[in-house]
C-alpha cells in the first residue's frame, strides 16, 4: 500500500453543510475512494487566495494508505468533490470541496488520466502554501518533499515572512472523527 497525503479545503456551503462540516464528511468518506485514513490534522481557517472577495477556507491534511494508482485515486476524489456539490468553475474560485493529492508514495510524476484530469506529484504548489504546510507538518512530521528533500517545517521556514504572518487559526473540531488508527 502507498502512503498518501491529501489536502482538503472548502469555503462555501454545499449539500454536506458548511465548510467545516463538509471537510469532516469528506474525511469520513475517503474510505469509499480507497483511502484508509491514518492521521488527520486539525481544521485550519485561512484567507482565500484567488479571484474576488471569497469567504475564508477551512483546510485539513490527511495521511492515509491506498492501493489505488495515483490516477485512479484522482478520479475517485473528483467523484467525492462532485457529491459534495463541486462543479467546474474558473480556477481558484469558491468551492464546497477541493481535494488535492499532495504526495503519493513519494512519486514524481506528471500525467493525464481518465477524464482528462491532470496530475502532478508532488503537488506543484504545496511547498508555497501555508494552508497546506501547517497541517501537513502536524500529521506527517517526518515527511520529505520528493523533489526538494525538505520536510514541512523547513518548507514553512522558507515561506516569505509576509506569508508566514498571514492569519491562520484552527477550529476545535477534529475532522478524523475516530477514523484514524
Amino acid at each position: 500500500m502507498d502512503k498518501v497525503l491529501l489536502g482538503l479545503g472548502a469555503n462555501v456551503a454545499g449539500p454536506w453543510g458548511n465548510p467545516a462540516e463538509t471537510v469532516s464528511k469528506a474525511v469520513a468518506r475517503l474510505a469509499s475512494a480507497g483511502v484508509q485514513v491514518t492521521a488527520c490534522s486539525q481544521l485550519y481557517v485561512t484567507r482565500a487566495i484567488g479571484p474576488g472577495n471569497q469567504p475564508d477556507y477551512v483546510n485539513a491534511v490527511v495521511l492515509g494508505r491506498t492501493r489505488e494508482t495515483a490516477l485512479r485515486l484522482l478520479v475517485r476524489l473528483k467523484q467525492l468533490e462532485r457529491q459534495a456539490g463541486r462543479r467546474l468553475r474558473r480556477r481558484w474560485s469558491a468551492r464546497p470541496l477541493d481535494i488535492d493529492i499532495l504526495d503519493q508514495g513519494s512519486r514524481v510524476m506528471n500525467a493525464t488520466g481518465y477524464g482528462g484530469w491532470r496530475l502532478q506529484l508532488p503537488h506543484p504548489e504545496l511547498h508555497k502554501r501555508l494552508f497546506v504546510l501547517a497541517p501537513l507538518a502536524e500529521v506527517a512530521p517526518r515527511w520529505r518533499h520528493p523533489r526538494l528533500g525538505l520536510g514541512a517545517d523547513a518548507l514553512l521556514r522558507r515561506l516569505p515572512a509576509v506569508q508566514r504572518r498571514r492569519p491562520i487559526r484552527t477550529l476545535p473540531l477534529e475532522p478524523c472523527g475516530g477514523l484514524c488508527e
